[in-house]
């Protein structure tokens, strides 16, 4: 049934469906992505306050280094700046963070873009299916001699109409999709500076005290 429908609304039905499948893939990818980076910061936030508690930053760099996470390379960097002055590991968190919280974002531009282009595509097919309509109600009007029945208008309308439902269908769970995983990454992102600053105020306890 769907794949009759589809094949209905011509090539630009196919692309549009092609378009879903490319967006469910980045949306499974970015949010199990997301899923792990936000597990890997708890784990490692509570790892690291054990290790800097016992003045441990040797045990520390290397728990942050294998990591293998955003929030891992983070904590590397500031835990390895050697320096007693806070404003100096802010802006050493500052600077890593330009580098490293835009991957968080990593491919939700494609959603984006499908959002924008699966209605207008949708749209495009609807025109041309309109055009190759008038056209052949054109053509059996002129072999018919202006005798034609109102099945002919209506199922050329039905099929011009069969690519604007897919499109729409297809950007409006995409968009819901992109709307969640945009507030999760400023979730997550919220989450990690905030256990940044603790992180450097533990630092710089740590490193006082052992002073």
């Amino acid at each position: 049934m769907i794949r009759e429908i589809i094949e209905h609304g011509g090539p630009i039905s196919w692309f549009i469906m092609f378009l879903a499948v490319v967006a469910i893939s980045v949306f499974v990818e970015r949010l199990f992505s997301l899923m792990k980076e936000k597990k890997s910061l708890i784990d490692l936030r509570n790892e690291l306050e054990d290790d800097l508690n016992r003045k441990d930053f040797k045990g520390a760099l290397e728990a942050a280094d294998s990591s293998n996470s955003i929030a891992g390379r983070l904590f590397f960097e500031i835990i390895n700046k050697k320096t007693h002055k806070k404003i100096v590991l802010k802006n050493k968190l500052e600077e890593t963070s330009s580098i490293e919280v835009p991957h968080y974002w990593k491919n939700l531009n494609i959603l984006s873009v499908i959002v924008t282009i699966a209605p207008l595509l949708g749209l495009l097919g609807t025109v041309f299916g309109m055009l190759t309509s008038f056209g052949e109600i054109e053509a059996f009007a002129e072999a018919g001699k202006g005798v034609y029945g109102p099945s002919v208008i209506a199922g050329g309308i039905k099929k011009a109409l069969i690519t604007t439902v897919l499109g729409l269908s297809v950007a409006i769970p995409v968009y819901m999709g992109y709307s969640y995983l945009t507030s999760y990454v400023e979730r997550l992102t919220l989450l990690l500076e905030k256990i940044s600053y603790e992180m450097i105020d533990l630092i710089l306890e740590n490193r006082d005290s052992d002073s």
